[in-house]
């Protein structure tokens, strides 16, 4: 029986824990899990397997923090006789990698979307991603086969399997579809969702939909509950909360899904219509004529074709009218079947085999005799080490390269940070209108947000 490590920054409500728990409840019997999580914050019942908490590691964490961190993994790992590792995005990644080194341990990651290989925002951490995301992974999961295919044909990356979001076909059953035109959304709400969140919003009048019923929980529900008041959609746009029964809740007389990713897997799991609207493209009903193309992309409308809302309607207005009758369903249990995908995962966790580097391990020993609680994404004294031992990978690079680039990109970050100043002040001026004011700053306040960051 495989022993299997799974590491995570977070593991709250989302995407990336249902992933992880559903593989977990397919293959508990056949093989053993421990988990270590940096924020844990759930309620599912993981049995009799450790779980081990609150080993939290950031941008800003010390040397001696990332020094902590490296010495508790290399400790599960050998309390548990762990076989194989499973990491999740995003900073434990680092010191992942080091213990899995340290320990010779496969170690693999998962590309859930961009931000798990753009996240490393410092020199250091950039350096070090980049070379175990080229030379010391085991494998790379990819939820999505056209970034697979990018990535491996661009950027030469080996080892890449594609590897889709497993759905529990027994928890979400095929239910009745209501011709009552109420349609519901269920995602995480999050900040960065809001200009999509809107733009759903905006449309149900031009789509015929009559109701829409919004289920989850996040920073921007304020900013979503402000809005449907402010527009006078009370009686038209309803905010649930999150619900972790969503399998529950779209039994109780909804029409379909609107979303995408995990949510519109989940729906069509259930027979339901999903209608493919996200990053601001509304891409139609999934059925026989696109559902390759969505499933590949996760599910994911920003490589795919926008539909007209008038075809959409029309679209909505069929089902209203004579009920729903899933075209793709066969298709999808091929592939995305919970019970097919654990035994792949499996596999391929079993047969990964670790990529050991030497250099890691010294260039381990060294940090952990700086005993520094010196920033260690910043630090400079990492940065000559870590140049110091890969020095194979990057030779050519010096701090002065690195110091140029960033005045550089600093400089134009204050630009554009000034030029935003001036334009909220000028449509606080100008603009009549206490809607449009209030939306254009909360997006201008973002950017400014992200600036900083």
């Amino acid at each position: 029986m495989k022993r299997i490590l799974i590491i995570s920054d977070n593991f709250t409500r989302g995407g990336l824990e249902t992933q992880i728990y559903t593989f977990y409840k397919e293959l508990k019997d056949k093989a053993s899990f421990t988990f270590a999580f940096g924020n844990y914050n759930n309620e599912w019942d993981f049995g009799k397997s450790k779980i081990y908490t609150n080993l939290k590691f950031n941008e800003l964490s010390t040397i001696n923090k990332f020094v902590e961190i490296v010495d508790e993994i290399v400790k599960i790992i050998k309390t548990n006789k762990i076989d194989v590792i499973h990491v999740h995005p995003f900073y434990l990644t680092i010191p992942a990698i080091f213990a899995s080194e340290i320990t010779r341990t496969p170690i693999c990651y998962t590309f859930h979307g961009y931000t798990s290989f753009s996240f490393a925002n410092t020199i250091n951490f950039q350096i070090l991603f980049n070379m175990f995301v080229s030379e010391l992974f085991s494998k790379i999961f990819f939820v999505r086969k056209s970034i697979a295919d990018k990535y491996e044909k661009e950027l030469k990356y080996t080892k890449i399997v594609f590897l889709p979001n497993p759905i529990d076909l027994d928890l979400f059953k095929k239910t009745n579809v209501s011709k009552e035109s109420k349609w519901v959304m269920s995602c995480r709400l999050s900040s960065d969702k809001n200009d999509a969140m809107i733009d759903i919003i905006d449309s149900i009048d031009a789509l015929g939909i009559k109701e829409l019923h919004l289920y989850g929980s996040g920073d921007s529900v304020p900013f979503i509950n402000d809005y449907i008041t402010k527009n006078k959609l009370q009686k038209r746009v309803f905010l649930h909360g999150y619900r972790s029964d969503i399998d529950k809740v779209l039994t109780e007389g909804y029409t379909g899904v609107i979303g995408m990713g995990r949510s519109a897997a989940e729906a069509i799991a259930m027979q339901m219509p999903v209608l493919l609207i996200g990053y601001g493209k509304n891409c139609g009903l999934i059925n026989k004529n696109n559902f390759k193309e969505a499933f590949n992309n996760n599910y994911v409308p920003l490589l795919l074709n926008v539909e007209k809302n008038e075809i959409i309607k029309k679209q909505i207005d069929e089902i209203s009218k004579n009920g729903y009758k899933s075209d793709i369903y066969d298709e999808f249990v091929k592939r995305s079947s919970s019970k097919v995908l654990a035994k792949q995962y499996l596999k391929e966790l079993s047969e990964a085999e670790p990529n050991i580097r030497s250099n890691i391990v010294y260039l381990y020993r060294d940090i952990k005799k700086l005993d520094s609680n010196e920033c260690f994404g910043t630090s400079q004294t990492i940065f000559d080490l870590i140049c110091f031992y890969l020095k194979n990978q990057y030779q050519d690079l010096t701090i002065d390269t690195i110091v140029s680039c960033y005045n550089d990109n600093k400089r134009k970050i204050n630009e554009i940070y000034s030029k935003l100043n001036e334009l909220d002040n000028k449509i606080e001026r100008l603009s009549k209108n206490k809607e449009t004011r209030y939306i254009v700053g909360n997006t201008i306040n973002k950017i400014k947000e992200s600036l900083k960051k």
